[in-house]
């Protein structure tokens, strides 16, 4: 449970290259809700001040202190008015998928980016900093991009779910889930932590996909 409070306990240069990618990703994440909800006709985002990269605007200070010490944490959520959007359906979900499509559109600009500034700088391939930076670009945003699509209250996974199949949720399952779905949530969060799922999202961050892209470089400028 406290994997990643001993690590960076152990690793405290690890801490300055994981932290403002963290906060970045978080703030890239509620900046896509708030985006969505303004092109989809509700402003509650933006006149709070939610319609910002600004990390600070989106930070919860104990979900902060969590992930840190725990590996698991949250953001702020980002305020919306469904009422005002043009097209309730049209609205919910792209307000519920902008956050985690921003999460991918990033992971993947990583990727790409990662393999162009070796395609011109070969030599940067034992760059530790740089490989640690790229890697929690990859594997947070991975992390944030498979657990936000959970079924579960309050993640975005289950605003799809509820959108989309409305009609044909059973009211009980409603119920149980707007009153205990946190509870669910971190149940779910827990059990994955101990399972070791998100060390195994970033293994393959840093294993599969940059050693991919290393293999495929190397091959390719015979390095």
């Amino acid at each position: 449970m406290f994997d990643n409070l001993i690590y960076f306990f152990n690793n405290p240069i690890e801490l300055l290259y994981y932290l403002p990618v963290l906060l970045f990703s978080f703030a890239l994440h509620e900046w896509g809700h708030a985006f969505a909800a303004h092109k989809n006709g509700d402003d509650t985002a933006k006149m709070l001040g939610r319609l910002t990269l600004n990390p600070f605007a989106h930070v919860d200070i104990v979900g902060l202190i969590f992930l840190l010490v725990c590996g698991f944490g949250w953001g702020k959520p980002v305020p919306i008015n469904p009422r005002n959007f043009k097209n309730y359906k049209k609205g919910m979900l792209w307000v519920s998928f902008a956050g985690v499509l921003c999460n991918l559109a990033l992971m993947v600009a990583a990727v790409l980016l990662f393999a162009g500034v070796l395609l011109f700088a070969p030599n940067l391939i034992h760059n530790e900093p740089l490989k640690s930076i790229f890697g929690y670009l990859v594997g947070i945003n991975l992390a944030l991009f498979i657990f936000n699509l959970l079924p579960i209250p309050p993640l975005d996974g289950s605003k799809i779910v509820e959108t989309l199949f409305a009609r044909w949720l059973p009211q009980g399952y409603r119920n149980f889930m707007n009153r205990y779905g946190r509870f669910v949530m971190f149940g779910v969060l827990f059990l994955l932590i101990q399972l070791g799922v998100f060390t195994f999202i970033f293994d393959f961050a840093s294993d599969v996909v940059f050693g991919s892209i290393e293999l495929l470089l190397k091959a390719m400028l015979g390095i």
